[in-house]
């Protein structure tokens, strides 16, 4: 009688693509695969988007992912990589930390001051004007 290995072809098949998919999914876009995608491109936190200073306008709305965050940002050449600006911000914990709101921003901006600069709520510059002469009580009914 023929001795039966533990492992026949179809367990082994079986085996293989298990482990494909648990290396898949630890490589992928979430937990340990982003952290290990955070320290391969350390470097390119540092390295602006472009030299060009001019500054440019970003609107956050409230409850919009990081994923979603980053992808926009790199769409407006504000940043060169979404994936890495989604890691840098989930493995530092600043997702919950990201703040709705406008924002100024310039592509000469690393990723690493973009992403602080998105934890800092900017409050909307108002100008407001009180005519000569009124009293208190009436600018405030203007207002």
């Amino acid at each position: 009688m023929k001795p039966q290995h533990p492992l026949n072809g179809r367990s082994l098949i079986a085996s293989l693509l298990l482990a494909a998919l648990v290396l898949i999914s630890a490589c992928s876009r979430s937990g340990p695969g982003l952290d290990i995608y955070l320290r391969t491109n350390e470097a390119a936190l540092d390295q602006p988007a472009s030299v060009d200073d001019r500054p440019v306008r970003f609107v956050v709305e409230p409850g919009t992912p990081a994923r979603t965050i980053g992808q926009n940002l790199e769409q407006a050449g504000l940043i060169r990589d979404a994936t890495l600006f989604e890691a840098f911000v989930r493995v530092n914990g600043l997702d919950g930390r990201l703040a709705a709101g406008t924002y100024t921003l310039a592509p000469s901006m690393t990723l690493r001051e973009v992403a602080e600069t998105m934890t800092r709520p900017q409050a909307a510059a108002v100008s407001v004007t009180i005519r000569e002469g009124w009293r208190l009580e009436q600018a405030a009914d203007y207002l």
